[in-house]
């Protein structure tokens, strides 16, 4: 029985052996280890270089880490997981951390393929806390790890053991053995691509207070915000850490908005457009803890009258001038009264332009889509019962000033247009139009003029002052789905027609349609998939989908991409984009490929609970290129 045991032991040791010569066959660059250990924790910091990071043991999911051989002062963490999450790293050793101070973990960043993901693992627990995700920005990122932990982020994902949202950290004033998990996450779907590259990872637990905040002060900071006017002197700014005590009070400098304001890196501040700016402070040490101050640079034309002046002062020649921009701008950027920031439009209601626009109304104004195609009969018909001279218009009605509201105003707009200031009168009227070119003609050949976008101040005769936004973007439609497009058989098919995870669909009678997914995995997903598209161009394409709705709340709506190549899949369905929110969403993106096919899916697997039967409501989604 004796030799039985030793006989396993040693076959053990070799199986061992053998498991970590392969990890190094894993990728034909990886150099072999260095035969040295790894420095180790010394109750307070360690600092892993990128000779120490290659030496760091692979995770679960599997990964491996290696000195770059393009740049010995970084390392590249790779992720081995054959899973279609595509992620996996490496692991540091067991640290002992005292939870009565703060734990600090940092990371210099390289570059990252395409994000990271930091976890800790605590004894006593079979699930590990997120401490960072959803990250994939280059440069130094530092957080109080229990402050991560107990974050929002993480508590309304739900996607961990609970640290202790409601109650406090569940290991305050404890010393555990902890570990860390570092992993580079690509895109889903793909396979062994992550990769982030990284100059150095370090761990403190400094036996001192943990940062709490960071103040702001300067005599001119009112309720919050500081107040001046464009190129006026500049302010500094004064960062205080608290509480006192902590181990660095190091702070970096960033501005919201370089075109409205700037910051060195001493916390001056400048004045250099108009409009509003937050100015932030951020510890060094923990980039979670953060003071703000909002900079609002002013024209000095918030007086609509001043303002007025400052537009009638304006030269314009033969209709249009350029000299006049930064003048407009300041004045279109220039908050005159809060009841007169932004003008309602709507499409007017006596014109119909069925075919070649769609109209979206937004917050600052509209965005228009000019889907215009000479080569379609009725696009061109319509284009004639709009023509005027050698061109179609669209009219917008200034929806808030017109007879439903009780006026008849005259107005004077000011429209920037490609460069351009426009004067235009517009009389008094049942109602007050702003035409818009969408096609132009030359002789009988029609064609569709460049996109713009456009701002416009508005001026009427009863001293009332608003301004408006237009963007209008040119568009090739390739699909366009309705409630009974998902609906079709010959345009959608169930996910697990093509191996893939299944989902169903059902009508709900009020122009939206339910995708419900229908695996019975632990991790339930499923979802629709679209007919295949052929012959796409290399060029940017757009999804644009609008989602009505989610059951159960947490559940996540997911558009991914399966390319195809010569009629054959290529790799795994890519996440173009994963969100829990609703909302209309333009999810741009480039082709990798000539042929792919398009995957909704219903995702109930981001919370800790199973949810079978993840469901999502879909009014659209149109399927096009951007073509300027």
């Amino acid at each position: 029985m004796k030799k039985t045991t030793l006989l396993s032991i040693i076959l053990l040791i070799l199986m061992f052996g053998l498991l970590a010569s392969c990890k190094d066959k894993e990728d034909p660059d990886k150099d072999d280890p260095i035969d040295e250990e790894i420095k180790g924790w010394d109750g307070e910091k360690i600092t892993y270089l990128p000779e120490d990071i290659q030496m760091l043991n692979a995770s679960i999911p599997q990964g491996y880490a290696i000195v770059n051989p393009e740049n010995d002062q970084s390392a590249i963490i790779k992720s081995l997981s054959p899973e279609l999450d595509n992620y996996g790293g490496v692991s540091t050793g067991v640290l002992t951390l005292d939870f009565n101070y703060a734990v600090i973990f940092r990371m210099d960043v390289v570059s990252a393929y395409t994000q990271y993901i930091v976890k800790l693992f605590v004894e006593g627990e079979s699930e590990a806390f997120y401490v960072l995700s959803d990250q994939g920005t280059p440069g130094v990122v530092s957080v109080n790890v229990v402050d991560a932990m107990l974050s929002a982020k993480y508590r309304e994902k739900d996607t961990q053991p609970d640290p202790g949202y409601a109650t406090g950290f569940k290991y305050d004033g404890m010393i555990k053995n902890c570990y860390f998990y570092i992993m580079p996450k690509g895109p889903d779907g793909e396979q062994r691509t992550a990769e982030l590259v990284v100059s150095s990872i370090s761990i403190t637990n400094y036996k001192t207070p943990a940062i709490t905040g960071v103040n702001l002060t300067s005599p001119l900071i009112s309720d919050g915000t500081i107040s001046k006017l464009k190129g006026s002197e500049g302010v500094n700014l004064n960062a205080t850490v608290v509480p006192e005590g902590v181990q660095d009070t190091a702070v970096t400098w960033t501005t919201s908005n370089p075109e409205v304001a700037i910051v060195n890196e001493s916390g001056f501040v400048s004045f250099v457009g108009v409009g509003e700016a937050i100015i932030s402070a951020i510890s060094v040490i923990d980039q979670s803890k953060t003071g703000q101050v909002r900079i609002n640079v002013l024209s000095g034309f918030e007086n609509k009258e001043d303002l007025i002046d400052e537009l009638n002062g304006i030269d314009f020649t033969q209709g249009s001038v350029q000299s006049s921009l930064t003048i407009f701008d300041d004045l279109f950027k220039t908050t005159w009264t809060e009841a007169s920031i932004i003008q309602a439009l709507r499409p007017d209601p006596t014109t119909s332009i069925a075919h070649a626009l769609r109209i979206f109304t937004e917050s600052s104004g509209l965005l228009i889509e000019n889907r215009f195609n000479p080569e379609l009969l009725d696009h061109v018909d319509e284009a004639l019962a709009n023509q005027v001279g050698d061109q179609a218009m669209a009219s917008v009605e200034l929806a808030g000033r017109n007879e439903h509201f009780g006026t008849r105003s005259a107005a004077t707009i000011y429209r920037k247009i490609g460069g351009f200031i426009f004067k235009e009168a517009l009389t008094a009227s049942s109602k007050l139009t702003v035409d818009l070119k969408y096609a132009q003609v030359n002789g009988t050949t029609w064609s569709r003029p460049n996109a713009y976008d456009e701002e416009t101040i508005v001026v009427f005769d009863d001293g009332t002052v608003t301004k408006y936004k237009i963007a209008i973007k040119n568009v090739t439609v390739i699909a366009d789905y309705d409630a009974t497009d998902f609906l079709n058989p010959a345009l959608w098919a169930d996910g697990d027609t093509l191996v893939l995870a299944p989902g169903s669909v059902r009508d709900n009678g009020d122009g939206t349609v339910t995708i419900r997914e229908e695996n019975p995995t632990a991790y339930p997903y499923g979802g629709i998939v679209s007919n295949l598209f052929e012959n796409l161009e290399d060029r940017q394409m757009e999804v644009t989908i609008e989602v009505t709705g989610l059951n159960p709340e947490r559940v996540l709506w997911n558009v991914r991409l399966i390319y195809y190549n010569n009629g054959s899949r290529v790799g795994n369905p890519l996440t173009l984009e994963a969100s829990n929110d609703t909302g209309r969403f333009m999810l741009g993106f480039v082709p990798a490929f000539d042929q792919l096919r398009l995957y909704l899916i219903a995702n109930g697997s981001d919370i800790s609970e199973i949810a079978p039967g993840a469901e999502i409501k879909i009014r659209t989604l149109t399927f096009q290129y951007i073509d300027d």
